[in-house]
């Protein structure tokens, strides 16, 4: 290292005293020079890092201009091809690359690079982790993961930690397991952090950058085995090898190439050129042999095709050897037919122990291989002494190894199994030692090292019995059936679940096989049919055997009688695709319809009392009202003030009364007196409501806009007319005093229905009001401020839902204005018209004087 100190201080005062010497031979009147640089870390950070430089060399060369080409591998690569570049400073790894393709000169310079207050001439990779990836401690650990890396022309973020992989005989990560980012590293650092790779490939001195641009919290990734390089202040997980080289193309001039090697040497680190590009300056060239070799063991460019190598080349570097290895290869001919008989002699003598000693050897193989390939303990037990001989397996069972449980007994099994379990299993041996069963087997549980308890299937036989038929000896396995059991837990569970959740139905479930027996029924079925559970199990002729359809049929019950049913059939499937019956969903649709046509009474009852209500109470509130004003007619000034106000009272709250009936009235015919359903023109029904409000929208100035197409609809139409008509009618009514109605129609189509809107800037509804807006004479306001009976949103209700459809409001708040929604189906509703009776009681009501 002092020596080459030396000859670089040499060198440079050599070029401080040389460069003045050399004849700019008119550097302005030439062609620009251009320096590309590889962008390792983005094109713009490059370019702003290594333009200064640019300009330095520029002045160094007497003003000859210097264009900066920051560029990514392959772009760099096909500037070289073209012969646009005059420079380049690169990676080492691309260096060799390129000039093995001849397209490069030596290098006139190593850079020195500054990171972190460290000026540094070497480099090397880094293998990064998530910090709490305990399974990834060494680069053995990365066989089979997934790696990323920004590119395979990378030397510190790739070649380095290939090389190192390639040293420990791992094969490079390829496939789906290699994510090449591309440029810049820290796109590497972002795919570790976000979990899409296990690891990744990055250059010396990018996390330590990335730590002090507030970029990377350095305590979330961990290096992979660092490497402790004397004097280099980064964290390594390879080999080191020398900085980026600057070269000089060939076909640069000399004397050129000689100024600007010049110049470089001279770049001190304080030099503005050297603070942006945050190096230390540049030194002598580095030796970049180690990266050659690199490429060579790896066989990258230039040295990814194999040399040829002939017979012929061979012979003339291996002759002395060939002859050497002749001649061994004659005495140990002669050497070898001497002892050729004497092994003759030997071999048959050895024959049979050989035959013997493989037949040992293939059994205990054979053996060790089926209790490896069948994952099992195995024990051995001295009935007389409790003696007991264990295989490591069956400790790995329990969570231990052997040396822990050591020293190793009957009382071992004992400890670990299960209190409830060692009574069956003495059970289970002294009905093998009785002579009852050929084996012993017993599934028991024993304690797990973390504490869980661990099913197992105990298996033995007694191997050796005494003289008088006691047992002696015992051998057995051990088999973990631990997920077996859970599945079986699993299982039960699962089967209760679906028990609990069929029997809480109200619906009549049973299911069918492919020749109509029956194979699970619910409750709610026993208890419609009569039979129990037990009884239709099996049943094949007692339930309608349907698949893949859905009607009506009649059920018989236990007693003979049968009862009207919906029901839904659909078919069974197994795992292989093949139906293999079907399960069927009833109810009884006898009670329904009984209570469907008890709902239609109830509802034309209540339909005929609300219109007796409001039509016959009308008479005598108009006898009040008329002998009210007769009496005050006929008194006149006769009362004083107080009596003429009680009158004004009675005649005011008889009025108010009549108008409360009336509403009450048109509440009731409702989808009995409208005309019927029909496709209509639901722009026709709004110009027709806005003919009806025309007085009141002239009077107060109203706005009233119709924003899109109105669509076609099925609907009754004066119902339709009256609705928009009352929702129109209140967004004028409810007005601002400060400013002029405006009201907007508007209609969206939905997926199965549209959805109108009627949107005003009145005096808006408290959010908390929303629940009364459509009750019958429900008011927000009192009479003295806004008229009305408040049963005119009620009529709204009625009406959109008669039509299938839904309706609310949305409002900010007082002051903020109002929307009023309502929907109507796309498609026409079943319609249902009320039985015929209720409509001759109504009509001849309304007919009545």
């Amino acid at each position: 290292m002092a020596r080459s100190g030396l000859c670089a201080r040499l060198l440079i005062a050599f070029c401080s005293l040389a460069l003045p010497l050399i004849p700019a031979r008119g550097a302005v009147a030439d062609r620009p020079l251009t320096l590309g640089v590889l962008a390792w870390r983005g094109v713009p950070e490059t370019t702003t890092r290594w333009r200064p430089l640019a300009d330095y060399l520029s002045a160094a060369l007497g003003g000859r201009p210097v264009r900066l080409v920051a560029a990514g591998f392959p772009d760099l690569s096909g500037q070289l091809d073209r012969d646009e570049l005059d420079f380049v400073l690169t990676n080492p790894s691309h260096y060799i690359m390129l000039r093995g393709a001849n397209r490069l000169s030596g290098a006139l310079a190593t850079a020195i690079v500054l990171e972190d207050g460290h000026s540094v001439s070497a480099f090397g990779g880094v293998i990064l982790t998530l910090a709490g990836r305990h399974d990834i401690a060494r680069i053995q650990d990365l066989d089979g993961r997934a790696i990323a890396a920004v590119a395979e022309s990378s030397l510190g973020g790739w070649q380095a930690q290939l090389y190192e992989l390639s040293r420990r005989g791992l094969r490079p990560p390829a496939g789906d397991r290699l994510r090449l980012t591309g440029m810049p590293h820290d796109r590497v650092v972002e795919a570790v952090l976000a979990g899409s790779v296990d690891a990744g490939f990055v250059r010396t001195g990018l996390i330590e950058a990335m730590a002090r641009q507030g970029t990377l919290d350095p305590t979330r990734i961990k290096v992979v085995e660092p490497q402790d390089h004397p004097g280099f202040p980064f964290a390594s997980s390879t080999r080191l090898f020398p900085e980026w080289p600057f070269v000089a193309l060939p076909h640069v001039d000399h004397d050129v190439a000689r100024r600007v090697a010049a110049a470089l040497l001279l770049l001190d680190a304080s030099h503005p050129a050297a603070r942006q590009a945050d190096i230390g300056g540049f030194g002598i060239p580095a030796d970049y042999g180690p990266v050659e070799d690199m490429a060579r063991l790896l066989r990258l460019p230039p040295h990814d095709a194999a040399p040829a190598f002939t017979m012929a080349d061979v012979f003339s570097r291996f002759l002395w050897q060939f002859l050497a290895v002749a001649a061994g290869v004659a005495a140990m001919a002669a050497l070898s037919i001497a002892l050729t008989l004497a092994n003759r002699r030997l071999a048959a003598a050895r024959a049979a122990a050989d035959r013997d000693s493989r037949t040992l050897a293939d059994e205990r193989r054979r053996l060790a291989e089926v209790i490896w390939g069948t994952n099992v303990g195995t024990w051995e037990w001295n009935v007389a002494t409790g003696e007991t001989v264990f295989n490591e397996r069956w400790a790995e069972i329990v969570g231990h190894t052997l040396d822990e449980l050591a020293p190793v007994d009957i009382e071992t099994w004992t400890a670990l199994a299960h209190p409830d379990d060692l009574k069956r299993s003495v059970a289970a041996l002294e009905r093998h030692f009785a002579g009852q069963d050929q084996y012993y087997e017993c599934e028991t549980r024993m304690r797990h090292a973390s504490g869980r308890w661990v099913w197992v299937l105990d298996r033995g036989k007694v191997v050796e019995w005494s003289a008088d038929g006691e047992p002696l000896r015992m051998s057995g396995t051990h088999l973990d059936i631990s997920e077996r059991k859970d599945a079986e837990l699993a299982e039960r569970q699962t089967a209760h679940r679906l028990e609990v959740i069929l029997d809480s139905v109200s619906e009549g479930i049973y299911g069918i096989d492919s020749d109509g027996r029956t194979t699970f029924v619910n409750r709610a079925a026993t208890r419609m049919l009569g039979w129990t559970r037990e009884e239709m199990l099996g049943a094949g002729e007692r339930l309608p055997n349907r698949k893949d359809e859905a009607g009506e049929a009649m059920f018989l019950r236990k007693d003979g009688t049968a009862f009207p049913a919906e029901y839904v059939s659909s078919p069974a499937v197994d795992p292989d695709g093949r139906v293999s019956g079907a399960v069927v969903v009833f109810r009884n649709v006898g009670e329904r319809t009984k209570l469907l046509h008890n709902l239609e009474r109830s509802n034309a009852e209540l339909e005929q009392f609300a219109y007796v209500v409001s039509h016959d109470l009308r008479q005598p509130l108009r006898m009040i009202n008329s002998y009210s004003t007769l009496l005050a007619r006929r008194l006149g000034d006769g009362l004083d003030a107080e009596g003429r106000e009680f009158l004004h009272f009675v005649c005011e709250g008889a009025i108010r009364m009549d108008r409360m009936l009336i509403s009450l009235l048109e509440y009731s015919r409702v989808g009995r007196r409208g005309q019927p359903m029909d496709w209509i023109d639901s722009g026709a029904v709004l110009d027709e409501a806005l003919l009806y409000l025309k007085p009141d929208t002239d009077e107060l100035g109203a706005e009233i806009s119709v924003e899109g197409e109105m669509p076609t609809v099925f609907a009754s139409r004066d119902e339709m007319t009256r609705l928009f008509q009352n929702l129109l009618g209140n967004a004028i009514k409810y007005r601002a005093a400060d400013r002029r109605p405006r009201v907007a129609v508007s209609v969206a189509a939905m997926p199965g229905e549209w959805v109108f809107a009627v949107r005003d800037n009145g005096i808006g509804i408290d959010p908390r009001q929303f629940g009364r807006l459509f009750q019958v004479f429900q008011r927000l306001h009192g009479q003295g401020r806004y008229e009305g009976t408040g049963i005119g949103l009620a009529v709204c209700r009625k009406i959109v839902e008669r039509h299938g459809g839904r309706v609310w409001v949305e409002s900010p708040g007082d002051g903020a204005g109002s929307t009023f929604l309502f929907t109507l189906p796309r498609c026409p509703p079943a319609a249902v018209a009320p039985p015929p009776s209720s409509e001759r009681i109504v009509e001849t009501m309304e007919s009545s004087p």
